[in-house]
């Protein structure tokens, strides 16, 4: 698998009370900096290669990663991703991705 792309890893800011009682989400903290292979896919690909609809835009190969869908996003050339689906495989996993 080539690993030509830089993504970034980062955890949301939890979230908070703010002085009025409202919800306030914190600073979101870089987890690291990792070498991947990102490629475009869309939902329709998932829906015939896995058979879940999923909305997405591109898919990332990457080792196995101690991600999670609800409290991590990636930014992958200044443009940030929520984490939509992740398929792991023995020895790498896949991430599918869609921009925010």
């Amino acid at each position: 698998m080539f690993r030509n792309k830089v993504i970034e890893i980062w955890k949301k800011g939890e979230k908070k009370e703010g002085s009025f009682g409202q919800a306030v989400e914190g600073k979101p903290k870089l987890i690291k900096t990792i070498k991947v292979n990102v490629q475009p896919y869309f939902s329709e690909e998932a829906l015939k290669d896995y058979g879940f609809t999923v909305d997405c835009e591109k898919v990332i190969f990457m080792d196995v990663e101690d991600i999670n869908i609800d409290t991590h996003f990636i930014v992958y050339r200044g443009k940030k991703y929520e984490i939509k689906k992740i398929i792991e495989w023995n020895e790498y996993q896949e991430v599918l991705v869609h921009h925010v």
